[in-house]
């Protein structure tokens, strides 16, 4: 189990920055769940030098995740802007009910 919490950890470290560079904000919620496990880990291992590392990480991921959210809805919301990212889709989503994937547009 001792060895468990920071394999999870790593790997579900790996997954956010993947889905962060994939521009999803979903990257920043697993990044920010993801401190549980790291808090977890400081804890049960006592490296407290690691401590002030993760409650930075807790305010970077907080603070990127609502500014993430807030401007993809002030993105949508805007009329002249013919294409918005759908980060559940994970494709450029069309106003009129087109996606663009790839630069391929589809129906």
């Amino acid at each position: 189990m001792k060895q468990l919490i920071p394999w999870a950890t790593s790997a579900i470290t790996l997954v956010g920055i993947h889905l962060q560079g994939r521009k999803s904000w979903v990257g920043w919620a697993v990044g920010l769940g993801n401190q549980a496990l790291w808090i977890a880990m400081i804890v049960a291992f006592g490296t407290w030098g690691l401590a002030p590392l993760s409650a930075a990480l807790i305010v970077m991921y907080t603070r990127n995740l609502l500014r993430w959210r807030r401007e993809d809805r002030d993105l949508a919301a805007r009329p002249e802007c013919p294409v918005r990212w759908d980060p559940d889709l994970g494709v450029w989503v069309h106003r009129g009910g087109y996606q663009a994937v790839d630069g391929v547009v589809t129906s």
